[in-house]
Parts: C-alpha cells; sequence; structure tokens
C-alpha cells in the first residue's frame, strides 16, 4: 500500500495526497483508492485519445478510398442499366418482327 502511495506522489495534485496521509491509516487508503481512480481515468483518456486517432485514420481512408470507389461503381452500374435496357429493346423488336413475319 505504501507503494501505491508513493506512486500516487508523482502523479496527484500535491495538496490532495498530503491532506490525505495526515489522517493516518484511513488516509493512507484513501490516498490508495484515489490513485487507483486516477491511473483508471488516465488510462481511459488514453485508450480515448487512441480510439480517437483511430476514427480520424478511418475516417481518411474512407474519403480517399472507399468513395471515389462507390462513385466509379456507381458509374458502372449506370452504364449496366443502360446497356440492358438497349438489349431488352432490340429484344422485343426482334420478337415483335418475328411475329409479323
Amino acid at each position: 500500500m505504501l507503494l501505491a502511495v508513493a506512486a500516487a506522489a508523482d502523479e496527484l495534485p500535491a495538496g490532495i495526497l498530503g491532506g490525505l496521509i495526515n489522517n493516518g491509516p484511513l488516509g493512507v487508503v484513501a490516498a490508495g483508492a484515489l490513485w487507483a481512480m486516477w491511473r483508471a481515468y488516465r488510462r481511459e483518456c488514453e485508450r480515448t485519445d487512441k480510439l480517437d486517432a483511430e476514427i480520424k485514420e478511418l475516417n481518411s481512408t474512407i474519403q480517399s478510398q472507399v468513395i471515389p470507389a462507390l462513385s466509379t461503381g456507381t458509374e458502372v452500374q449506370r452504364e449496366c442499366t443502360e446497356l440492358l435496357r438497349e438489349h431488352q429493346q432490340r429484344e422485343r423488336m426482334r420478337w415483335v418482327r418475328d411475329r409479323e413475319n
């Protein structure tokens, strides 16, 4: 427990730790608990920063690669639809000519 209090001395604001230690063993336990919460808070802040950077990187990838590919895919789909429409019209015309003959 004393190691936790010593480690907390480096990370926690100075006034908080001194005030807790003056309260005896209960203060030492409170200081240790406060240190543990502070470490968990810092760990979550670091994790959040890392995830934010990853999200920015993924958004950049989406903007630079995925959106242009989707635009190209949309154009190709449009061309395919036009070709199918033309093919269907030719088939209908052929069917009509065959019925007339």
